[in-house]
């Protein structure tokens, strides 16, 4: 015999003996308390894996979720701009800006008749997407809802 089992055999008839000596009082509380742990046990262990796979299902259900709703939300967004630029460009008060005197053109004549910053403001508060709105006419300067600013073409062209 290998010395492994002779440990084995020896922790068995010690065992055994010791149950032996033991009363009925002990050896049916012993019963009961192996008989109520195991199946306790057994319903934790059960019970843990059931509640992880439904977190981890449901981390990825939210996971899904989440990821549809940020997409729609910037489609909707780049939608939105795309709808603000197209009207901006299409206004026929920038059309019919003269861009050739634009070194006669000033900031009073700008707001007074076109009223595009009145236009620009009016724009950026109906709509939710738009922190600022930058209108950049090529050769005249930068429109914005708050100041106009006219600067040197070549500034303009780097920018």
């Amino acid at each position: 015999m290998s010395l492994a089992n002779n440990r084995k055999v020896r922790l068995i008839t010690w065992v055994e003996c010791f149950w032996k000596t033991l009363s009925i009082k002990y050896k049916l509380l012993v019963c009961f308390i192996v008989l109520s742990i195991i199946p306790t046990c057994l319903i934790g262990v059960l019970s843990y894996y059931k509640a992880s796979s439904i977190i981890n299902e449901q981390t990825k259900l939210y996971s899904e979720t989440l990821h549809r709703q940020a997409a729609s939300q910037i489609e909707q967004l780049t939608s939105e701009i795309y709808r603000i630029s197209t009207n901006i460009i299409t206004r026929p008060e920038i059309h019919e800006l003269n861009i050739s005197n634009y070194r006669e053109i000033n900031s009073e004549y700008l707001y007074s008749n076109l009223n595009l910053t009145n236009y620009l403001s009016n724009l950026q508060i109906s709509t939710n997407v738009l922190s600022s709105i930058y209108l950049c006419i090529e050769d005249v300067g930068i429109v914005t809802p708050n100041i106009l600013t006219s600067i040197d073409p070549d500034v303009f062209k780097s920018l």
